[in-house]
């Protein structure tokens, strides 16, 4: 199977958001996030404890690596964009990594149960991140959760393994205003939960890190 990394390119920009709240804590707190996804993706897998270990262990281990691919970055404001664009790749690789580790991990049925449940993984993922970046309530939390579960499930989607080159440019700007759409209810419903500092944040950092993804877009490495 050949992974779709896309997915993954976008997951980075929402770590990206986290790295300052990473590179200023403790350990354990990296420990927790990966713990916390662990626990969700186990609703579905239901694994031993022996692989849920080892998948805490992946996800922890990615945690880092994206952490670390970052630190340089974080820590120097005169960073050049050949500089940020090694750790976004960094960060890209560890993704990677992490998803071919868990095809080995897991046995085909669990294989096919993680694939079937890819979109609540990405959602799962984003809240975790969220959470630290914000530092969410637990009632916080679990209503952002809500609200990306919802949204990740109402992003158009291509027709099929059909690449955007291949996609009209009528279809590109309908699939571009579904998703800008998703997006606008998305941040509404935040608007709702969020406290006006915690939202205030998102926007800068979400802002950021859109800026980032331009300059990746002109350089062809999307």
């Amino acid at each position: 199977m050949s992974l779709k990394f896309k997915p993954l390119l976008v997951l980075s920009f929402l770590l990206i958001l986290n790295l300052h709240s990473f590179s200023q804590s403790p350990e354990n707190k990296i420990s927790i996030a990966a713990a916390s996804w662990t626990t969700k993706i186990n609703e579905w897998l239901k694994l031993s404890p022996e692989k849920t270990s080892q998948l805490t262990k992946l996800n922890e281990g990615m945690l880092i690596a994206v952490r670390d691919a970052y630190k340089p970055v974080k820590s120097n404001p005169a960073a050049t964009d050949s500089e940020k664009k090694a750790a976004l790749d960094k960060s890209i690789d560890a993704m990677r990594n992490r998803e071919r580790e868990i095809k080995k991990l897991l046995n085909k049925d669990e294989y096919a149960l993680y694939e079937a449940h890819k979109k609540e993984s990405r959602a799962m993922a984003q809240t975790r991140i969220m959470s630290h970046q914000l530092d969410l309530t637990p009632e916080q939390e679990s209503k952002i959760e809500t609200i990306n579960l919802e949204a990740i499930k109402n992003l158009p989607e291509r027709d099929g393994d059909k690449k955007m080159s291949a996609m009209s440019r009528s279809e590109k700007r309908e699939m571009a205003s579904a998703r800008r759409k998703v997006q606008q209810e998305k941040e509404k419903a935040y608007a709702e939960v969020l406290s006006a500092e915690q939202m205030k944040k998102y926007t800068e950092t979400r802002q950021e890190a859109r800026e980032q993804m331009k300059k990746r877009r002109k350089s062809g490495k999307v």
